[in-house]
């Protein structure tokens, strides 16, 4: 019955318009994505009609549509491995009755990157209203306490109401950018990793893209963005020559097109990132030392026998061990500097000794 709910606000949504539209969608796709692996092959066969005519929409909000190529994906794949269970055990369906295009969702994706990594309208935050509503709720003890004090106090409880209503605004925004960077890395990482064979144009245009944007971010996401183009160069060799410190001669020869909205025809297989020569200065020192490391690493990815001296190699790994071996939502949650902390903390530099001049 549920999924059968699912399926009726699914079919009934797309005659909906904006913020409706997505708040409708969005809980019944997050719960598709829960619970697909307890769908049987019919209903997913439904359940994935119905996802591509919303993705095939022009007014669909760009969170509804990464929301609903998450779900397509899954659902793909418990698709494909119920289709693969039935098969051997005799069942008519064969896993030719679920394959999916998947052309259309690299497009969809590639075009709602820039608005993805944009910050969030109020009206667009998904614990918005609940928190609006405790902040109504204090606000209100402020306005007694303020009708119930004197002058001073009438001031303090008036300024303490808006710092309250603009802290909430501010941390749910934080939340909610975090939310839809995390999904967004899950989306690419299931249409750019998973696959065994993709084109070098669609890999490169992402990966350009997702630089781009990377250098406009906060350090934590800048560092989540670069720690899944990392992964995505260790598996997909090529972009280490656009990575790296000094790449081939052949590379940047390409004239790279961001307005184009298909990422086959963006011409990125040539393009140098050279936004992360922007993050090495970074005043994040954290962010700096990484994108430095990742650089180098690159270099040493497309000319292996290459020697560097051990000092710089040394002062430029030291400590980035961990973050070197963690994927970019791990990057994402502990370096998270929303609430305006370092994290981790700066370090006190070291104390200079004094050097005594002869007499």
């Amino acid at each position: 019955r549920l999924m059968a709910a699912y399926l009726r606000v699914l079919e009934a949504a797309q005659d909906a318009n904006g913020i409706r539209q997505h708040r409708l969608l969005v809980p019944v796709l997050e719960g598709l994505t829960k619970f697909a692996p307890l769908l049987d092959i019919r209903m997913l066969n439904l359940l994935l009609t119905a996802i591509k005519d919303v993705l095939e929409l022009s007014n669909t909000h760009a969170l509804t549509t990464l929301n609903a190529i998450v779900a397509c994906a899954t659902l793909t794949e418990c698709a494909e491995m119920a289709s693969v269970q039935t098969n051997t055990a005799g069942d008519e369906f064969t896993s030719s009755a679920v394959a999916v295009d998947f052309g259309p969702a690299y497009k969809h994706l590639y075009r709602i990157i820039p608005e993805i990594l944009s910050t969030p309208h109020a009206a667009d935050l998904v614990s918005f209203r609940r928190e609006r509503a405790q902040t109504i709720k204090r606000a209100e003890k402020m306005e007694q306490l303020k009708a119930s004090g004197d002058d001073d106090t009438k001031s303090l409880a008036t300024s303490m109401a808006t710092t309250v209503d603009l802290s909430h605004e501010y941390i749910n925004a934080c939340a909610e950018r975090n939310r839809r960077v995390t999904l967004l890395l899950k989306a690419c990482d299931i249409l750019l990793m998973r696959p065994k064979f993709i084109t070098v144009n669609r890999v490169t245009a992402f990966a350009k893209r997702l630089s781009l944007y990377s250098a406009h971010q906060p350090p934590h996401i800048a560092m989540a963005l670069m720690g899944f183009i990392r992964q995505l160069s260790q598996k997909r060799s090529y972009l280490a020559d656009l990575i790296s410190e000094s790449p081939e001669d052949n590379a940047g020869n390409a004239e790279y097109n961001p307005n184009a909205q298909e990422p086959e025809f963006a011409q990125a297989d040539g393009a140098i990132m050279w936004e992360w020569c922007l993050l090495t200065k970074s005043y994040h020192p954290t962010l700096s030392r990484y994108t430095l490391a990742v650089q180098k690493m690159a270099q040493e990815v497309r000319d292996p026998l290459m020697k560097r001296p051990a000092s710089l190699t040394h002062a430029v790994m030291e400590g980035l061990g961990p973050m070197l071996r963690s994927d970019g939502g791990e990057l994402l949650r502990s370096h998270d500097v929303s609430l305006g902390a370092f994290t981790p903390e700066i370090q006190e530099p070291k104390a200079k000794k004094r050097r005594t001049l002869p007499t």
